[in-house]
């Protein structure tokens, strides 16, 4: 048996809070973050400075499993992806779930709040625009193409890194969120690394 704490991250979305905002908010080091987000053992001082933090009991962030029991998706595409390409921008990935084939691209650049995701037609674009003083900016434009032929019996997943400022276009023409419900085959599921984490098909 072992402790997950996949509700602890869905609390954080819930409250729109980042991972690393427990470092902060509960003296917690990274470290520690690091072995939450694994299910490894911490100990029950970590639990409790969470809980308070969080003004919630130890239900609503951890739960007790066996280890038969069957992966959450996120489990499943650390525990089995295989690497199907990769360049400059993303990394794309091959995975069983729940019987399903999934192929999963994401991010090798980490998003923050300047960056924004536009989800148009047939690609998701990434535009970020980085300060480099008071009077000049450069801008950062990367598309995720999917315009190849989608396999209906296979679910597509487009993971951003980080965290960013903003999606434009989801739950409209193929791209959902993960509050949105698939309406064809062809659709695709685009979400940052943290949804990620609870999300299910």
């Amino acid at each position: 048996m072992y402790i997950s704490y996949d509700k602890l991250w869905k609390l954080l979305i819930d409250k729109q809070l980042k991972k690393t905002d427990l470092i902060s908010l509960c003296k917690i080091s990274s470290r520690t973050l690091t072995k939450l987000s694994k299910n490894e053992n911490v100990n029950t001082d970590t639990l409790i400075r969470i809980c308070e933090a969080l003004s919630c009991g130890i239900e609503d962030i951890c739960t007790l499993r066996e280890n038969t029991e069957p992966m959450t998706l996120y489990e499943a595409f650390r525990g089995g992806k295989k690497l199907l390409s990769s360049d400059d921008y993303c990394k794309t990935y091959s995975f069983e779930y729940k019987g399903k084939r999934v192929i999963l691209t994401k991010t090798k650049k980490k998003a923050n709040k300047y960056t924004v995701l536009h989800c148009k037609g047939s690609a998701v674009t990434w535009e970020q625009i980085t300060q480099i003083s008071i009077y000049t900016s450069a801008s950062e434009y990367f598309a995720i193409d999917l315009s190849e032929k989608r396999d209906p019996e296979t679910v597509y997943i487009v993971v951003i890194s980080g965290t960013p400022n903003h999606f434009k276009g989801l739950d409209e023409g193929i791209f959902v969120s993960v509050h949105g419900k698939a309406c064809d085959k062809n659709s695709v599921y685009v979400m940052s690394e943290a949804a990620l984490k609870v999300f299910d098909i």
